[in-house]
């Protein structure tokens, strides 16, 4: 795969696996831990866990995708720097098994580099018969987990970097735009984000990564505040910094 993959496709499932409780679970039964791994310099591996709780057996395909933000949007390329062992998985049901990200390249000189894994389900041969006789329509999960591999150099704290975020509305075309700002070396996981007193997002709105910037459409009949507060990386909801005019 050569091209850079502005989207991720199919089903992807993102908010049940971006909270911070250690152990997250989604619809298909497959229990993924840790949900935001960080591999460091030095480190060499670092384990993913995946565990079936389903009642038969799921194939799976691990990938890991490089993560930018780039002109304020998300965009993923194929890379050969962290490497999951073994790409493929089947498990029985109960069953667990142990994924190594391996750093196979460099880590970054500072900061930090955003990946993203990516978790698929392959249907079994049966199932695929299925399908192709048009018996059933089989829905295939993805699951999709952030990954940041860092210089080893301890991270800013949240506060930290909530101090660096700056926001601010934007317009293009017909539709308004939340559009936040990172100018600090670690990303920035936003939830319980409000605007004035209105509630954009009760849980996650998303990440901004390390010096980059991140837009998210406003609802057409929402005007645009004075004020933003937001939950930055777990910590104390704070009030965040607008863009100076």
């Amino acid at each position: 795969m050569t091209r850079i993959l502005t989207g991720l496709l199919t089903a992807v499932v993102l908010s049940s696996l971006w909270l911070t409780a250690p152990v997250t679970q989604a619809a298909s039964s497959i229990l993924i831990w840790p949900i935001n791994p960080v591999l460091s310099a030095g480190q060499g591996t670092r384990p993913l866990w995946l565990e079936n709780q389903a009642n038969m057996p799921a194939t799976l395909q691990i990938r890991i995708l490089r993560w930018q933000q780039l002109q304020h949007h998300d965009s993923y390329q194929p890379q050969e720097e962290v490497l999951p062992s073994p790409p493929i998985v089947t498990i029985a049901p109960g069953d667990r098994q142990l994924v190594r990200l391996t750093l196979a390249g460099a880590a970054p000189d500072a900061g930090e580099q955003a990946y993203r894994i990516l978790i698929d389900e392959i249907p079994d041969a049966q199932q695929q018969a299925y399908e192709a006789q048009g018996s059933r329509v089989n829905f295939r999960m993805r699951y999709s987990v952030p990954l940041f591999v860092t210089s080893g150099e301890a991270p800013e704290d949240a506060e930290r970097v909530a101090q660096a975020l700056r926001w601010e509305v934007i317009k293009e075309g017909n539709k308004r735009y939340l559009r936040v700002h990172n100018d600090s070396r670690n990303h920035a996981r936003l939830t319980r984000v409000q605007m004035d007193s209105a509630m954009l997002a009760e849980g996650l709105l998303g990440y901004v990564l390390a010096n980059a910037s991140h837009q998210w459409p406003l609802p057409d009949n929402m005007r645009a505040g004075e004020n933003l507060t937001a939950t930055v990386n777990g910590a104390e909801p704070i009030k965040l910094r607008h863009v100076e005019l």
